[in-house]
């Protein structure tokens, strides 16, 4: 045991002596970083050790690969094995890479110890992050950015904060390497991807930067309407162009409703309804007897709306041809023409003749000229042009020329058979009152003394009680040799009622009227009573859609008699009838051409209790946007037949389909 605490002593010692006599030069120091940034202090600490005494330079130098550094010199007097410490500052203010720290240690100029550091760099750099408070804005809302700065080296930036937007500068500083900014998006700002580019910096050059995005939606805040031409022509086409803006004022792609109306007495007239794309122009036209003035150009969009006058510009003129000894004027203008014609006659005789002509718009008035036998040239003066003609004239003798208007006698005729027509209505009248009268009396002799007198048709009932609540709607029927008018397309919609309810449920029917007439006035129909059907006209004034017009309003009339537990058959037809106004009592006066109201009146037959029935012409134009059942053939007469059908319920995605449909037929009309 002795013997082996005597050989690990000696061990021992023998080490200690070794680590004596191995001691030399030796040059420690810390570290450096591995960055660091502008503006930032290098802090070093040497130590050197040397076996011995000795007097010698200690040299610290910072070589990169810009340029090289002496950051120390100094003489160093060295005691035997003795430790000395040195503390060295250096300030970084330039950026330098690939730098190292090497210490000498120098005696008699050779170089006894050389210590070289790690790698390290210096940086302007600074890492920015930031975020926002949301990422997608309306305008004038708040947005709050909220970043973080801090050097390469891992520090903290303090310094300023620059931001730019749409191109606007702002400014705020950095604390403790932080920054917080809010600012509100401007109510016109552009919508769409918008960047925020944030820049960091501080005194000592260290700069970074970040850019971050934000979305902002599209408010629809304008609407407007563009035309061609304020002032137009009739039958001169001009464009119209609806245009949906943003905030920013910029073209937004949606549809918007195109209306040209025209206030008229008490009712809106309408000429175009159609929906469109913003920014994409439609073409229009008046027809060229549109009456000249002032017609509201409307554009609507959800909530908003917007409108602009275009006016329609008077003209004054006709039209003049001969044909064979006929002299026809026709005014083609969009007012009426009140002048004087100036015609002269060169022939046979030499003759002039002033003509006070008036013509309402379309009229057309013919005069035949008779003369001496002849060849003539006829030459017209309208005041704004002349008009020349040749004619083979005949008819009179002498030195005669006469223009005789065909329609003058015409119109005293028509009076006389109107008169006649009257008077013989008035006759049947009287006839079937007196009749009615001595059938009633000996019906009260048969009841023997029971009260009370006989009861009244139910048409004369139903015609008391519409024209209560309907007369402004009522249309008289006149014979269709009496009637001077348009000839047009028209929808009939006949309402057959249950004569037994007319006696029995006088009060659920004068709802049911009152409901109707309500309901044909929205619709812009024209009604009449005709024995116990209500017989009512739609395009009587030029309507879009009309046998549309006829379909909705059927369907609230059975809707209301289904809710009045009432019994009502309706059909629809689309015929043609010709229509002319009464400018003395302003009551429409039709007559329905090619069976047009008999069909409509017809088709009630095939019509179940409130159920609608239409004609195969009319479910050829509606069959896009209704939903039908076929019926049996209705016999008109031996040798006409048509085919009827039922309308019936849709589902919602029934509807939505049809809706479609029409919405894409109406843009393309």
């Amino acid at each position: 045991m002795k013997g082996i605490k005597a050989i690990l002593i000696s061990l021992v010692f023998f080490l200690i002596v070794f680590q004596i006599f191995m001691v030399k030069a030796a040059i420690t120091l810390e570290e450096p970083k591995k960055v660091y940034n502008l503006g930032d202090t290098i802090k070093v600490t040497l130590k050197v050790v040397y076996p011995e005494n000795l007097f010698c330079f200690l040299k610290l130098r910072m070589e990169c690969k810009e340029q090289n550094f002496l950051m120390y010199f100094s003489p160093l007097r060295l005691e035997e094995n003795s430790e000395k410490t040195i503390e060295i500052e250096w300030p970084l203010n330039k950026k330098l890479s690939d730098c190292y720290l090497v210490a000498f240690l120098e005696s008699d100029g050779k170089t006894i110890e050389k210590y070289r550091s790690e790698r390290f760099d210096v940086s302007s750099k600074a890492r920015v992050s930031v975020s926002l408070n949301k990422y997608l804005f309306q305008p004038k809302e708040t947005v709050v950015i909220e970043g973080k700065a801090t050097k390469e080296s891992g520090e903290s930036l303090e310094g300023n904060v620059n931001l730019e937007i749409d191109g606007k500068s702002y400014r705020t500083v950095l604390e403790d390497g932080k920054f917080s900014f809010t600012f509100n998006l401007s109510e016109n700002i552009a919508p769409g991807i918008h960047t925020i580019k944030v820049i960091v910096n501080d005194s000592y050059g260290n700069h970074g930067e970040k850019n971050i995005t934000f979305n902002v939606t599209a408010v629809p805040s304008f609407l407007l309407v563009e035309v061609s031409n304020k002032s137009v022509f009739p039958n001169t086409t001009f464009s119209i162009t609806p245009k949906l803006l943003d905030q920013a004022k910029g073209i937004m792609k949606d549809w918007i409703a195109v209306k040209i109306t025209r206030k008229k007495l008490f009712a809106k007239e309408t000429f175009l309804e159609k929906i469109v794309r913003s920014n994409e122009p439609i073409l229009f036209r008046f027809s060229k007897e549109t009456e000249p003035g002032n017609y509201k150009v409307e554009v609507s969009y959800q909530e908003m709306k917007n409108e602009t006058i275009v006016e329609v510009l008077p003209i004054e003129k006709i039209s003049v041809v001969m044909e064979g000894n006929t002299i026809v004027f026709e005014n083609v203008g969009n007012v009426p023409y009140k002048r004087t014609v100036e015609i002269k006659f060169e022939g046979k005789i030499n003759k002039t003749k002033l003509l006070e002509l008036g013509l309402d718009v379309n009229e057309i008035k013919s005069y035949k000229v008779l003369a001496p036998p002849g060849t003539y040239r006829i030459s017209v003066n309208t005041g704004k042009e002349l008009l020349n003609f040749s004619s083979q004239l005949s008819g009179l003798t002498g030195n005669v020329i006469a223009m005789v208007e065909p329609k003058a006698g015409q119109k005293k005729l028509i009076l006389i058979i109107f008169f006649l027509f009257v008077l013989l209505v008035l006759l049947l009248f009287l006839r079937k009152r007196l009749r009615h009268k001595i059938k009633g009396r000996k019906l009260k002799e048969r009841k023997k003394g029971l009260e009370g007198s006989e009861r009244e048709g139910a048409s004369p009932k139903l015609k008391r009680v519409f024209e209560r609540y309907g007369n402004v709607l009522e249309a008289n029927k006149l014979n269709s040799s009496l009637v001077y008018g348009n000839k047009q397309e028209v929808s009939v919609l006949a309402v057959k009622f249950d004569e037994k309810e007319i006696e029995e449920k006088t009060k659920e029917i004068e709802e049911l009227i009152v409901s109707a007439v309500s309901i044909i006035k929205k619709h812009k129909g024209v009604a009449d009573i005709q024995d116990s059907f209500l017989v009512v006209l739609f395009n009587v004034i030029k309507q879009y859609r009309h046998d549309v017009a006829a379909v909705r309003t059927a369907e609230a009339i059975v809707e209301k008699a289904k809710k009045l537990k009432l019994k009502v058959r309706a059909s629809i037809h689309v015929g043609k009838a010709i229509i002319s106004f009464s400018k003395e009592s302003k009551e429409v006066i039709y007559c329905a051409l090619e069976d047009t109201i008999k069909i409509a009146k017809a088709l009630t037959k095939k019509a179940a209790e409130n159920e609608i029935v239409i004609s195969d012409v009319t479910e050829k134009r509606l069959r896009n946007i209704i939903k039908t059942r076929k019926l049996s053939p209705l016999a008109i007469d031996e040798k006409k037949a048509i085919n009827a059908f039922a309308l019936e319920p849709m589902t919602k995605s029934e509807l939505k389909k049809k809706y479609e449909w029409f919405i894409e037929k109406a843009l393309k009309s």
